[in-house]
């Protein structure tokens, strides 16, 4: 590991020291020395303060995004900035949750300004695509939005819009409700899905369809949401569905027993672990050299965001292919480096 001119800028600005170029180089120099003559005590004791050196330049750029985050939520009526990490890495701003149209404008700008800022922290902002956000680089639209425009999304953009694409699906799947009546608008029903009356296939293609569409990750609002409104165990109702935002059910001593509340996992959240699994199978075939293969399964299954198969064993098949592929295409490999 070395040290770069960067850590020790860093560094330097955090302990509040001034140095100037020339001893900020001679540092760098010194301890990149230290490490390459010296005996491994000495160059494991160099790299550790490499090390540390890096990690101090990663928080102090995480304080400073995180303050001009808190200073932007502040200036952003009904929205929120948010900075997620990769590793010690800012990984990605979230900057707006569904902006409304005409908040456009002011999005854009907060979006500008951290692209000027941070350029190299990914953007977010869940709505479809449009030329008005010009420096949003991580779309997070509702699925409904990706492909043709339809009755749920006047604003859907095909796939090819987005460079870099995450997704997330929500009661927008089974029609949103203000007054707690379900809706029964047609357009409102086959789609992916993770609530309780849903089929457990529209929670498990979600895998397949994310690999279809080359979808790099998933967005979800809340996995205890119904914790907050009463008791998950009697009704989980909100939003017009049963179970939007609730994956898991409070597993407290009284009701299951036991000393400690544990969190059970739901039916649904099971076929979320298969349905990443499906995809992990699909990647990993193409990743061995059979893409065109993974991508049949794949659409054999889900040809479309609503025309996904509902038999749960047509996935079985699928998985079943793949690891015969995956198989065969390891053995290749094993022969080949012989």
């Amino acid at each position: 590991m070395k040290v770069t001119e960067k850590d020790v800028a860093y560094v330097a600005d955090l302990a509040n020291l001034e140095l100037s170029a020339d001893e900020r180089t001679r540092m760098v120099r010194d301890l990149n020395s230290i490490a390459a003559v010296g005996d491994d005590a000495t160059s494991q004791a160099a790299a550790r303060i490499a090390a540390a050196l890096k990690a101090s330049a990663g928080l102090r750029l995480l304080d400073a995004l995180s303050e001009a985050a808190l200073e932007l939520s502040g200036q952003l009526p009904g929205g929120h900035v948010e900075v997620r990490l990769a590793g010690q890495d800012p990984a990605l701003v979230y900057v707006e949750d569904e902006p409304a149209p005409a908040a456009f404008p002011r999005v854009a700008e907060k979006a500008r300004e951290l692209r000027e800022d941070a350029p190299d922290v990914r953007r977010l902002v869940t709505t479809a695509w449009t030329d008005a956000l010009a420096d949003v680089n991580q779309w997070t639209p509702l699925l409904n939005c990706v492909g043709e425009k339809n009755a749920t999304c006047s604003r859907a953009a095909p796939r090819a819009r987005y460079e870099r694409l995450w997704w997330y699906q929500s009661c927008m799947s089974h029609g949103c409700s203000s007054d707690g009546n379900p809706i029964l608008d047609p357009a409102f029903r086959g789609w992916p899905s993770y609530m309780i009356d849903a089929p457990a296939t529209a929670a498990r293609v979600m895998g397949t369809l994310a690999f279809v569409n080359d979808v790099a990750g998933e967005l979800y609002f809340d996995t205890v949401y119904a914790y907050h409104e009463g008791d998950p165990w009697q009704s989980q109702w909100a939003f017009g569905g049963n179970g939007d935002g609730t994956l898991f059910y409070p597993g407290t001593p009284a009701r299951i027993g036991g000393k400690h509340d544990v969190p059970v996992e739901s039916l649904r959240l099971v076929q979320i672990s298969r349905s990443l699994a499906d995809h992990g199978y699909l990647s990993l075939c193409a990743q061995l050299g059979d893409p065109s293969l993974a991508r049949a399964e794949a659409r054999a299954v889900a040809p479309s965001l609503r025309g996904f198969a509902r038999d749960p064993r047509a996935y079985v098949e699928m998985r079943e292919h793949l690891a015969a592929r995956i198989e065969a295409l390891l053995s290749a490999r094993k022969l080949g480096a012989r």
